[in-house]
């Protein structure tokens, strides 16, 4: 199951994640949010669901990101992602 959250309440999240560990959303409803030079380091965004979400230039240094769904994310390169992670 695939819980929905909003810009704001994700911004509150990874605002509040321990340095360290980063924010914690596996799973999570993240699609066509804009995502946009957050710092996502470390995070865990296992099975979540990014399709159509702007990752321009995150910080996702360490972040886990297997079986999350990448399809229609816009990248670094402003490209579209056309597959699922499997990282």
């Amino acid at each position: 199951m695939v819980a929905e959250i909003d810009r704001l309440e994700f911004l509150r999240w990874a605002n509040a994640a321990h340095p360290g560990r980063g924010v914690q959303a596996p799973g999570v409803d993240l699609s066509g949010l804009d995502l946009t030079s957050l710092n996502l380091s470390n995070a865990n965004l296992r099975g979540a669901n990014l399709s159509g979400a702007d990752l321009n230039d995150p910080d996702l240094t360490g972040a886990k990101l297997s079986e999350a769904n990448l399809h229609g994310v816009m990248g670094v390169n402003g490209k579209e992602q056309k597959r699922n992670s499997n990282v």
